[in-house]
């Protein structure tokens, strides 16, 4: 067993712990094996090799800016998985048209403009977030972009570039979103960098429950992506843009180019299986377009959407959605070490399962009511632990809850405990987590210091823990 510098850990009254771990410096017993991290994403590496495609200057008359970069974690893995079922993204499967378009069910919220910034992956994300919410309620939401780019904790600057994996540690840690009028987004040019800083103290709206990771199909399948699209609203996708591969006459873009990885963040809000393909300056194998809402204002493109062809050559790769969230008054307290949320994986060579656990101290007298973890493949199942008085490690004390479970699809998840568990002022309590993720040797998601990226990244000794298996954590 291992001791680890910090595992993301959220609980709360009403809410929720997120189980995502810093390792530092294991320390196992010559019985178990040795766990690693997960290797890095060879395109993030490749960003900081490459700084001039950071943010990608389009044309002087197009006037628009990228400002995708990918994540840390390499999730290409996820190709290499069975296929998830169809019908394992909503309740049952359904049989999909041939077209679909969330603006003509209202479930899209109005284009927006990103100015002369990279945030491209802010606008994505919230917009994502805020379909999800209309999927389910007929009230619109319009959230700052602003405040997430600017408040979003990592080392790069708020025009400097960004990715899904950030915006969730924003909304999981409770930071926002915030509505657009408390923090109101400038996208005149030239930028003023004045924007750049956030007010504080603004009322958060929404407390993130769930996102989800929409695995790449390893063929032409895109039953799930469909499906996901039906049940959880507008995607957060990605694509390497270039002009050279537009056309600004049927606004249909394919890329199939040698770019390493995407630049730019867009969302999917619908699909044209008959979109012909003809309509793209260069011809893919097949028909069939994606329908995108962009972040380029409504003067760009169709009314500010365009069309990208299923056979571009990242716009599979990288997809998001923002699909869950409750209203703050659910929630009273969270209890968490890791505010960047997840940076990699780590793992034992072989095996799918790990178990991890955070120890934490009661700050009132309440109850423990959700858990929130980060799942990294699909049908990944979970163990929950729940001791009090754990004052000698983490399994240390009384049981107080045991629950089981699985979730579908890869990313950030929220569990409600069937039973509460109350804990009092002072007294240490720890949430253990026994993961399995199906086809990847990596279950545990882990915080750790990366300069120029996660370098506020931050732990202490006694607050969280990994073993190869129960018996090794310490109590």
């Amino acid at each position: 067993m291992g001791k680890i510098e910090c595992i993301s850990a959220y609980l709360a009254k009403v809410f929720a712990l997120l189980l995502s771990i810093t390792l530092v410096f294991p320390m196992v017993s010559s019985a178990e094996p040795i766990p690693s991290k997960a290797p890095m994403n060879p395109a993030f590496i490749s960003h900081f090799s490459a700084p001039e495609i950071k943010i990608q200057q389009a044309t002087p008359q197009e006037s628009h800016t990228y400002g995708y970069i990918p994540p840390p974690v390499d999730y290409s893995y996820l190709k290499n998985l069975p296929l998830v079922p169809q019908g394992i993204a909503i309740q049952k499967s359904v049989l999909l048209p041939v077209a679909y378009d969330l603006r003509t069910e209202g479930k899209v919220t109005p284009v927006k403009d990103q100015g002369d910034c990279g945030s491209c992956w802010s606008f994505a994300s919230i917009s994502s977030l805020e379909s999800g919410l209309l999927m389910g309620s007929p009230t619109i939401w319009d959230f700052s972009e602003n405040n997430l780019k600017n408040t979003s904790g990592f080392d790069w600057g708020p025009c400097e570039g960004g990715n899904s994996d950030m915006a969730i540690a924003y909304m999981s840690r409770w930071d926002g979103p915030v509505n657009e009028t408390d923090d109101p987004y400038y996208s005149d040019f030239p930028y003023d960098p004045d924007y750049d800083i956030s007010p504080s103290g603004l009322t958060v709206r929404k407390h993130l429950q769930q996102a989800l990771i929409i695995p790449p199909p390893a063929d032409t399948d895109l039953t799930t992506i469909k499906e996901a699209m039906m049940q959880y609203g507008a995607l957060k996708a990605s694509y390497y843009d270039s002009a050279a591969y537009y056309n600004n006459v049927t606004y249909a873009y394919y890329y199939n180019g040698t770019a390493p990885y995407s630049n730019h963040a867009i969302t999917l809000v619908g699909w044209d299986d008959n979109y012909s393909a003809s309509n793209f300056r260069t011809h893919p194998i097949g028909d069939g377009a994606f329908i995108v809402k962009n972040s380029w204002g409504t003067w760009w493109g169709q009314s500010g959407y365009f069309y990208i062809s299923y056979y571009d050559k990242f716009i599979l790769d990288d997809i998001y959605a923002f699909n869950s969230a409750v209203d703050p008054a659910n929630n009273s307290r969270i209890y968490q070490y890791d505010p960047l949320g997840k940076i990699g994986d780590f793992g034992y060579p072989g095996v799918t399962t790990a178990w991890g656990a955070n120890v934490f101290t009661a700050a009132a007298s309440e109850s423990v009511s959700d858990i929130a973890f980060y799942a990294a493949s699909p049908l990944t199942t979970y163990t929950i632990k729940i001791y009090t008085n754990s004052a000698s490690g983490p399994t240390s004390g009384t049981l107080a809850h045991t629950q089981t479970g699985s979730v579908n699809l890869p990313g950030y998840h929220t569990i409600s405990l069937t039973s509460p568990v109350a804990v009092t002022s002072g007294q240490k309590f720890s949430v253990v987590m026994l993961i399995n993720t199906p086809g990847y040797y990596s279950p545990i998601p882990i915080e750790y210091q990366y300069s120029g990226y996660s370098s506020g990244a931050t732990a202490a000794p006694g607050q969280s823990y990994y073993a190869y298996n129960n018996s090794g954590i310490p109590g």
